[in-house]
């Protein structure tokens, strides 16, 4: 999957990522078999900073999306 930064903002000692992911399903993802299928999942990441290093990372991303992008459920 290759990784766009579409937003970064500074909260202090935290840091709010934005990203885009995008890709085509060609390995088994959570025990299902590859579907040659493109994706876009759309990521959220907080990262605590302390003395200059990430000590804390909160990540999200719209897994659900992903699973009807490769048929795995309905849309």
């Amino acid at each position: 999957m290759n990784v766009i930064i579409d937003d970064v903002i500074d909260a202090g000692d935290k840091v709010v990522t934005r990203a885009t992911g995008y890709g085509t399903h060609n390995g088994e993802f959570r025990g299902m078999a590859p579907t040659g299928r493109r994706i876009e999942v759309r990521i959220i990441s907080i990262s605590r900073i302390a003395g200059g290093r990430i000590v804390e990372r909160w990540e999200n991303m719209a897994t659900m999306t992903l699973m009807q992008q490769i048929g795995a459920i309905p849309e």
